[in-house]
Protein backbone atom coordinates (compact mmCIF):
# COMPACT_ATOMS: atom_id res chain seq x y z
CA UNK A 1 0.00 0.00 0.00
CA UNK A 2 3.05 2.56 0.45
CA UNK A 3 3.75 2.91 -3.57
CA UNK A 4 -0.28 3.00 -3.98
CA UNK A 5 -1.10 5.68 -1.18
CA UNK A 6 1.73 7.95 -3.02
CA UNK A 7 0.41 7.51 -6.42
CA UNK A 8 -2.57 9.14 -4.78
CA UNK A 9 -1.16 11.85 -3.40
CA UNK A 10 0.80 12.63 -6.47
CA UNK A 11 -2.81 12.74 -8.67
CA UNK A 12 -1.08 9.34 -10.32
CA UNK A 13 -4.10 7.15 -8.92
CA UNK A 14 -7.72 7.91 -8.25
CA UNK A 15 -8.06 8.64 -4.69
CA UNK A 16 -10.79 5.78 -3.56
CA UNK A 17 -11.98 6.86 -0.74
CA UNK A 18 -11.07 9.78 1.86
CA UNK A 19 -9.32 13.39 1.53
CA UNK A 20 -5.52 14.21 0.77
CA UNK A 21 -4.67 17.84 1.78
CA UNK A 22 -1.36 19.47 0.94
CA UNK A 23 -0.55 22.59 2.68
CA UNK A 24 -4.33 22.86 3.17
CA UNK A 25 -5.24 22.08 -0.10
CA UNK A 26 -7.19 19.29 -1.21
CA UNK A 27 -5.86 17.00 -4.11
CA UNK A 28 -9.40 15.78 -5.30
CA UNK A 29 -10.87 19.23 -5.29
CA UNK A 30 -7.96 21.76 -6.41
CA UNK A 31 -5.04 18.91 -8.18
CA UNK A 32 -2.81 21.58 -9.64
CA UNK A 33 -2.98 24.41 -6.68
CA UNK A 34 -2.02 21.16 -4.19
CA UNK A 35 0.86 19.73 -6.68
CA UNK A 36 2.75 23.06 -6.49
CA UNK A 37 3.45 22.10 -3.19
CA UNK A 38 5.22 18.85 -3.84
CA UNK A 39 8.21 17.38 -4.78
CA UNK A 40 8.29 13.71 -5.81
CA UNK A 41 10.40 11.05 -6.97
CA UNK A 42 7.22 7.83 -7.96
CA UNK A 43 9.90 4.53 -7.70
CA UNK A 44 12.87 5.89 -10.18
CA UNK A 45 13.80 9.15 -11.29
CA UNK A 46 12.93 9.72 -14.56
CA UNK A 47 16.39 10.84 -16.70
CA UNK A 48 17.69 11.24 -19.66
CA UNK A 49 20.78 9.45 -19.69
CA UNK A 50 22.11 10.91 -23.45
CA UNK A 51 22.46 14.13 -21.57
CA UNK A 52 24.59 15.59 -18.91
CA UNK A 53 22.91 16.00 -15.57
CA UNK A 54 22.85 19.72 -15.95
CA UNK A 55 20.86 19.56 -19.33
CA UNK A 56 18.15 17.25 -17.49
CA UNK A 57 18.04 20.08 -14.93
CA UNK A 58 17.62 22.62 -17.26
CA UNK A 59 14.84 20.38 -19.53
CA UNK A 60 12.65 20.28 -16.04
CA UNK A 61 13.25 23.73 -15.38
CA UNK A 62 11.29 24.92 -18.33
CA UNK A 63 8.04 22.88 -17.02
CA UNK A 64 7.99 25.70 -13.94
CA UNK A 65 7.86 28.86 -13.98
CA UNK A 66 10.90 31.51 -12.46
CA UNK A 67 13.87 28.64 -12.09
CA UNK A 68 16.79 30.57 -12.94
CA UNK A 69 20.39 29.31 -13.48
CA UNK A 70 21.07 31.07 -10.21
CA UNK A 71 18.54 28.27 -8.52
CA UNK A 72 19.84 25.17 -10.42
CA UNK A 73 23.17 25.79 -9.31
CA UNK A 74 22.50 26.47 -5.86
CA UNK A 75 20.47 22.90 -5.94
CA UNK A 76 23.32 21.37 -7.39
CA UNK A 77 25.47 22.06 -4.65
CA UNK A 78 22.59 21.21 -2.21
CA UNK A 79 22.86 17.50 -3.58
CA UNK A 80 26.83 17.24 -3.71
CA UNK A 81 26.66 17.15 -7.54
CA UNK A 82 28.79 19.52 -8.38
CA UNK A 83 31.92 17.78 -9.65
CA UNK A 84 30.30 16.00 -12.23
CA UNK A 85 26.75 17.78 -13.05
CA UNK A 86 28.85 18.71 -16.26
CA UNK A 87 28.64 15.13 -17.25
CA UNK A 88 26.09 12.62 -19.13
CA UNK A 89 24.18 10.59 -16.54
CA UNK A 90 24.98 7.24 -18.50
CA UNK A 91 28.27 7.65 -16.49
CA UNK A 92 26.54 8.14 -13.17
CA UNK A 93 26.47 5.43 -10.61
CA UNK A 94 22.87 4.82 -8.76
CA UNK A 95 23.66 6.51 -6.34
CA UNK A 96 24.47 9.91 -8.66
CA UNK A 97 21.21 9.36 -10.10
CA UNK A 98 19.14 9.31 -6.98
CA UNK A 99 20.95 12.81 -6.39
CA UNK A 100 19.91 14.24 -9.73
CA UNK A 101 16.55 13.10 -9.29
CA UNK A 102 16.09 15.11 -5.63
CA UNK A 103 17.23 17.82 -7.18
CA UNK A 104 15.08 17.81 -10.30
CA UNK A 105 12.55 17.06 -7.82
CA UNK A 106 13.79 20.49 -5.28
CA UNK A 107 13.76 22.77 -8.11
CA UNK A 108 10.52 24.22 -7.70
CA UNK A 109 10.79 24.59 -3.72
CA UNK A 110 8.48 22.30 -2.33
CA UNK A 111 6.64 22.15 0.90
CA UNK A 112 6.71 18.18 0.73
CA UNK A 113 9.35 15.81 -0.54
CA UNK A 114 8.21 12.50 -1.17
CA UNK A 115 10.37 9.46 -2.43
CA UNK A 116 9.58 6.07 -2.57
CA UNK A 117 12.01 4.21 -2.05
CA UNK A 118 15.26 6.28 -2.70
CA UNK A 119 17.74 3.53 -1.22
CA UNK A 120 17.12 0.74 -3.32
CA UNK A 121 19.67 -0.91 -4.90
CA UNK A 122 22.31 1.77 -3.17
CA UNK A 123 25.30 0.10 -1.33
CA UNK A 124 25.91 1.21 2.23
CA UNK A 125 27.68 4.26 1.26
CA UNK A 126 25.48 5.37 -0.91
CA UNK A 127 22.44 4.95 1.59
CA UNK A 128 24.00 6.70 4.09
CA UNK A 129 24.60 9.34 1.29
CA UNK A 130 20.83 9.91 0.55
CA UNK A 131 19.94 9.91 4.21
CA UNK A 132 22.67 12.79 4.97
CA UNK A 133 20.95 14.52 2.03
CA UNK A 134 17.27 14.36 3.25
CA UNK A 135 18.55 15.78 6.71
CA UNK A 136 20.26 18.84 5.45
CA UNK A 137 16.99 19.33 3.50
CA UNK A 138 15.01 18.98 6.84
CA UNK A 139 17.35 20.96 8.88
CA UNK A 140 17.93 23.68 6.05
CA UNK A 141 15.01 24.36 4.30
CA UNK A 142 12.35 23.27 6.62
CA UNK A 143 10.83 21.19 4.32
CA UNK A 144 8.35 17.93 5.12
CA UNK A 145 9.62 14.78 3.59
CA UNK A 146 7.96 11.30 3.39
CA UNK A 147 10.07 8.46 2.93
CA UNK A 148 8.55 5.14 1.94
CA UNK A 149 10.65 2.20 2.48
CA UNK A 150 10.37 -1.68 3.79
CA UNK A 151 13.53 -1.61 5.70
CA UNK A 152 12.64 -0.63 8.71
CA UNK A 153 16.33 -0.10 10.70
CA UNK A 154 17.35 2.00 8.31
CA UNK A 155 13.90 4.45 8.88
CA UNK A 156 14.96 4.44 12.09
CA UNK A 157 17.84 5.95 11.12
CA UNK A 158 16.30 8.60 9.27
CA UNK A 159 12.88 9.45 10.69
CA UNK A 160 11.05 10.99 13.65
CA UNK A 161 7.81 9.14 13.03
CA UNK A 162 7.34 5.72 11.13
CA UNK A 163 3.99 4.89 9.95
CA UNK A 164 3.55 0.65 9.41
CA UNK A 165 1.16 0.05 6.41
CA UNK A 166 -0.06 -3.66 5.87
CA UNK A 167 -2.41 -4.84 3.53
CA UNK A 168 -3.37 -1.22 2.62
CA UNK A 169 -4.14 -0.09 6.39
CA UNK A 170 -2.21 2.12 8.38
CA UNK A 171 -1.87 0.11 11.38
CA UNK A 172 0.56 1.99 13.95
CA UNK A 173 2.65 4.92 14.02
CA UNK A 174 5.76 5.02 15.86
CA UNK A 175 7.98 7.86 16.91
CA UNK A 176 11.53 7.80 17.54
CA UNK A 177 12.72 9.41 19.90
CA UNK A 178 16.53 11.39 20.58
CA UNK A 179 19.28 11.50 18.10
CA UNK A 180 20.02 8.99 15.56
CA UNK A 181 21.87 6.15 16.28
CA UNK A 182 24.71 6.65 13.89
CA UNK A 183 24.77 10.22 15.60
CA UNK A 184 27.24 10.73 18.29
CA UNK A 185 26.34 13.66 21.03
CA UNK A 186 29.42 15.16 22.63
CA UNK A 187 29.26 17.65 25.26
CA UNK A 188 32.45 19.52 25.84
CA UNK A 189 32.54 21.03 29.39
CA UNK A 190 34.60 23.29 31.63
CA UNK A 191 35.21 23.06 35.39
CA UNK A 192 37.17 23.96 37.73
CA UNK A 193 37.52 20.75 39.53
CA UNK A 194 37.67 18.31 36.60
CA UNK A 195 38.20 15.51 39.29
CA UNK A 196 34.89 16.43 41.25
CA UNK A 197 33.27 16.88 37.95
CA UNK A 198 34.18 13.35 36.62
CA UNK A 199 32.58 11.88 39.74
CA UNK A 200 29.78 13.59 39.51
CA UNK A 201 29.27 12.48 36.28
CA UNK A 202 30.16 8.75 36.79
CA UNK A 203 27.20 8.63 39.38
CA UNK A 204 24.04 9.82 36.91
CA UNK A 205 25.90 7.63 33.87
CA UNK A 206 24.04 9.84 31.55
CA UNK A 207 26.71 12.29 30.74
CA UNK A 208 29.81 11.89 28.68
CA UNK A 209 32.40 14.61 29.53
CA UNK A 210 35.84 14.80 26.96
CA UNK A 211 38.65 16.64 29.25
Amino acid sequence: GKTTTIRMIVGHMNITAGEIAVCGVSVKENFEKAARHIGAIVENPELYKFLTGYQNLQQYARMTKGVTKKKIDEIVELVGLKNRINDKVKTYSLGMRQRLGLAQSLLHDPKLLILDEPTNGLDPAGIREIRDHLRKLTRERGMAVIVSSHLLSEMELMCDRIAIIQNGKLRDIQHVHGPARDEKKRYYIQADDNQALMREAAAFKKMKVDE
